[in-house]
Formats: C-alpha cells, sequence, structure tokens
C-alpha cells in the first residue's frame, strides 16, 4: 500500500483511540479493503481515494459517531466516547460558524453603510451644509469630504471581497462538515 495511504490510516487510528482496540483494528481493516477495492476496481490514484475519503478526523468521527449510536446501554466508556465525538467534529464548529458568520454580516454591512456614509459627507459637502455624524480620520488627521468618498467606496470595495471570503469559507465548512458522513456511506 502506499506511503500516503498508511499515514493516513495510521492518522484515522489516532483519532479511534477511544474505541476498543479489537473494533479499532477492524475498522482499519474495513478501511484497507475499501482502499483495495477503489484502486483495483475503480481505478482511482492515491489522491482520489484520498479525497473521496475526507480527513482522517471527519472519517474517524463519523465511526465513532456509528460506535455510539449501536445499542441502547449506558457505560462511562460510551459516554466518554460521546464526549470525544462531539469534541472532535463540533467544537471548532462552535467557533467558525457563529463567529464567522456574524464577522461576514457585520464586514458586508459596512461595505454598504461606509460608501453610503462617503456619499452622504459629499453631497454634504457639496451643498453647504455640515454632516457632524460621519467622519473618515486616520489618527488626528480627517480626510476632505472630496478624498473620504473615494476612500470610502475602496474600503467598502476591501470589506465586501472580505465579507464575502469569510462567508463562503463557513458555507464551505459547514458543507464538509455535512458531506462527511454521505462519504463515509459512499464508501461502505
Amino acid at each position: 500500500m502506499d506511503k500516503e495511504l498508511e499515514l493516513y490510516l495510521t492518522t484515522v487510528e489516532k483519532y479511534l483511540k477511544d474505541m476498543p482496540v479489537s473494533e479499532r483494528i477492524d475498522v482499519i481493516k474495513e478501511l484497507k479493503s475499501c482502499i483495495e477495492e477503489l484502486q483495483l476496481n475503480n481505478a482511482l490514484s492515491v489522491k482520489e481515494i484520498l479525497a473521496r475519503l475526507g480527513s482522517p478526523k471527519e472519517l474517524a468521527a463519523g465511526y465513532l459517531g456509528d460506535k455510539i449510536t449501536m445499542g441502547n446501554s449506558f457505560s462511562f466508556k460510551k459516554l466518554w466516547m460521546v464526549f470525544s465525538f462531539y469534541s472532535l467534529v463540533s467544537l471548532s464548529g462552535m467557533f467558525i460558524i457563529p463567529c464567522g458568520t456574524v464577522l461576514a454580516g457585520g464586514l458586508i454591512a459596512c461595505s454598504i453603510v461606509g460608501p453610503v456614509g462617503g456619499l452622504i459627507k459629499l453631497l454634504g459637502f457639496l451643498f453647504g451644509f455640515d454632516v457632524p455624524f460621519y467622519f473618515m480620520a486616520i489618527n488626528d488627521y480627517e480626510l476632505h469630504p472630496l478624498l473620504a468618498f473615494p476612500v470610502s467606496i475602496a474600503l467598502g470595495v476591501l470589506l465586501f471581497f472580505a465579507g464575502r471570503a469569510i462567508w463562503k469559507a463557513v458555507i464551505r465548512y459547514i458543507r464538509t462538515v455535512s458531506n462527511t458522513k454521505r462519504k463515509l456511506d459512499d464508501i461502505k
């Protein structure tokens, strides 16, 4: 077997440390047979197989999740596995999804509000009235309204693309997490 695949399986096994050794060995054997089948029958390359399997952490989390849901009996080992599963899968989601969503929304809102405020300040300057609630300053220096408008447009564009990039990253994270189980089902 290829060194990349061996490293992948070793990493999966590391994430399955909360599983009993016999079950962990069975999982690794099952994965090896699936990989060999994909190589022989589907003629997939190592990179294609690794892409199909997803990250070792998510694959292990899927197996831990399946193990947790089998049977109705209570045990401290199962309780520990539940804790491990949720910390493995959702701990990052507790921060990435809410923080990323709020940050993306805030940046996109600022990308709209900034240029609108710059336009209001410019119109106020052109028509001879002061708009005290909007100003653009760098340290103690306040930009002239004729300069503040193009700067606010440039900053608005930058903020919009930053917010959009963060939003796309959050969506990609959600899709990756939700597709993990489907990938596992395709392999089995």
